[in-house]
């Protein structure tokens, strides 16, 4: 189940083998290996995963269907519901630069 989860929201968001290698730090072949099931990542790249792709890691190893319990946006102030509306709409290296724009300010003291 996992090589097909990972596969599927990989090509949901229309990025390629090597532009996720990059953002996890790992191979493209590594990448290419676990979804065809010949080998699986670590727990805390399974984390990581499931970070960059927005489920839970139950989601992504296929013991729920549910992609993100519990994460509902109703509570959200509506301009959080506008951004993250629109960051769907990012290129996946629109969404690279953005996510490092917003770490840096975040970050910063």
């Amino acid at each position: 189940m996992f090589t097909e989860r990972l596969k599927l929201l990989r090509t949901e968001k229309r990025i390629s083998q090597s532009l996720l290698a990059t953002h996890l730090g790992v191979t493209q072949q590594a990448i290419a290996r676990w979804e065809k099931g010949e080998t699986e990542p670590d727990i805390s790249t399974i984390q990581n995963l499931a970070s960059f792709f927005g489920v839970s890691t139950d989601y992504l190893l296929g013991r729920t269907d549910e992609r993100n319990p519990g994460s509902s946006t109703d509570d959200w102030p509506p301009e959080a519901k506008v951004l993250f509306r629109d960051v769907k709409k990012l290129t996946p290296e629109q969404l690279e630069l953005v996510t490092k724009l917003v770490k840096e300010f975040i970050n910063e003291d």
